[in-house]
């Protein structure tokens, strides 16, 4: 078993017969269970336990809830007792160990885990009653995703372990959960987060990236999340880290590249992480040994040789870099006589109006390109048959059989109908106009099964002379605005029969 006990605090009754009162019995279960896991928690605190709590929600809210004491099950006992009654249960649990671990004679307690390799680690992690973890080297590669429920920090540090050393623990939140900064604690990392919680589109995007660059399945949201803040994290120190390699480039002796950058990672300066750990060498490659004449020997020529061929090459660079920089100020000193020397007008008017000119075109330009993404985005739509669609002039019946047959909609002149359109055949379909109908017209046509349809009630987008982009939800409108002038009385028409029969009444 681990040295680890689970306290469950579990919801036994539903509330999903509740009615028109089931709202009120979920925030009702949902505070009794908090309530109880502040009376644990509290208790836990007197007794200097540590521990993690982890809410469970559902359909119904809140219904549960997981707190991780990392103490054996006795000793919890002592302090929790289970409880069971009509609405709710408290359990404890010992926690199964995932892995065998050796055990030394008369030892009587379990070795703790510990880092099977000094490589340097970004943890990225996202707690909760699944717990996601990505883990990454200083160079930003994604060395492993993993996910799991109910993981306690020390089973996440086993994993972690396999692989290196953390020295940042990123969450993707603004705040970060008590789980996480206990975490980075028991390490001695730096933790990270990111100035506002990332949102769900950039976490995706990264986790694409990354997963494609590097090799790696994200399977979970979780494992996502993690991969964003660790990814985060890295590119915080992305800059830093460039410098780090660049100097250590210059260097004609070999150094630890992540010892560097783990004490940048912890607010050293370069050249003081740099020196530091170029020390730290020194003394671990020069110890003196005992030899058999009783002398010692001091083996640190080649390493002094070394630094000292280094320290000649900054010098010189030095040197350049000096030269350079009063270069540099001789002419900032130029440039400033230069701003201040009285200027010619004419010179002036001149710059003024290529200025007015290249804000003009940007203005265009940025105005073209909007259009170009609305031409786009309507042209895909109209491909799509989402709420657009493809109108082309036709001027005789083969190409009027050929609109057809590729779905987009034949644009006419309101004479052109009767020769285009065999009307005694019974031909029905729609028809766009490029000049106005009238409306007794348009109904006549109507009820012989041709909708006609003016371009300019449903144009979207004026592709060209010949082809236009049209509204269909218009047309839809137009339509049933037709039906339902068709289903009152035309009074038009009676008025011209009235007065047909008034002339015949006369002429006899």
């Amino acid at each position: 078993f681990e040295n680890e006990t689970k306290i469950v605090v579990k919801a036994l009754i539903s509330t999903k017969q509740g009615g028109q009162s089931r709202r009120r019995f979920e925030r009702n279960m949902a505070i009794r269970i908090r309530h109880i896991v502040k009376d644990v928690t509290e208790a836990l605190n007197r007794a200097n336990l540590d521990y993690d709590v982890f809410y469970h929600k559902d359909s119904e809210g809140v219904r549960s809830a997981l707190i991780i004491v990392y103490a054996d099950k006795p000793t919890v006992r002592k302090v929790i007792r289970p409880i069971k009654s009509i609405d709710v249960k408290v359990t404890l649990e010992q926690v199964v160990s995932s892995s065998v671990k050796f055990i030394p004679p008369g030892s009587g307690h379990v070795l703790e885990t510990s880092p099977k390799s000094r490589t340097r680690l970004i943890i990225g992690v996202d707690p909760g009653i699944v717990t996601g973890l990505a883990i990454m080297n200083l160079d930003g590669k994604v060395l492993a995703l993993f996910s799991g429920r109910n993981m306690s920090r020390r089973r996440v540090l086993s994993l972690v372990y396999d692989y290196g050393t953390p020295v940042v623990v990123a969450t993707d939140v603004s705040k970060p959960s008590d789980y996480v900064k206990k975490l980075a604690a028991m390490v001695g990392a730096v933790l990270y987060h990111p100035d506002k919680d990332l949102q769900i589109t950039e976490k995706a995007g990264i986790a694409l990236k990354l997963s494609e660059r590097d090799d790696v399945k994200v399977k979970t949201p979780h494992e996502r999340d993690a991969l964003a803040a660790a990814y985060k994290a890295y590119m915080s120190y992305l800059d830093k880290f460039n410098r780090v390699n660049e100097l250590l480039g210059e260097l004609p002796i070999q150094v630890n590249v992540d010892e560097v950058k783990e004490l940048v990672i912890r607010g050293l300066p370069i050249r003081e992480a740099l020196s530091r750990v170029l020390g730290r060498g020194v003394n671990q490659e020069c110890k003196p040994e005992v030899i058999i004449r009783g002398q010692q020997e001091c083996r640190c020529d080649d390493k002094v040789k070394e630094l000292k061929d280094y320290v000649r090459l900054l010098e010189e660079k030095v040197n350049r870099l000096e030269i350079e920089n009063t270069k540099l100020r001789d002419e900032v000193n130029r440039l400033y006589t230069l701003k201040y020397t009285p200027p010619d007008q004419s010179l002036a008017s001149k710059i003024k109006l290529l200025e007015d000119r290249v804000e003009l075109e940007v203005k265009r330009n940025r105005e073209l390109k909007e259009t170009l993404t609305n031409v786009k985005a309507m042209v895909a739509n109209a491909l799509n048959g989402k709420g657009l669609a493809f109108a082309v002039r036709v001027s005789n019946g083969e190409e009027l059989a050929k609109a057809l047959s590729r779905g987009f909609l034949p644009i006419v002149r309101f004479q052109e109908i009767s020769t285009l359109i065999d009307l005694s055949k019974g031909w029905a379909g729609t028809v766009v106009t490029i000049d106005d109908v009238g409306a007794r017209a348009i109904r006549q046509l109507f009820k012989l099964g041709i909708t006609v349809v003016p371009l300019s009630k449903v144009l979207a987008l004026d592709v060209s002379d010949d082809v236009k982009i049209v509204n269909i939800e218009r047309i839809g409108e137009l339509v049933n605005e037709l039906r339902s002038a068709l289903s009152e009385v035309d009074y038009e028409l009676l008025e011209d029969l009235v007065n047909e029969y008034r002339v015949s009444r006369k002429n006899r």
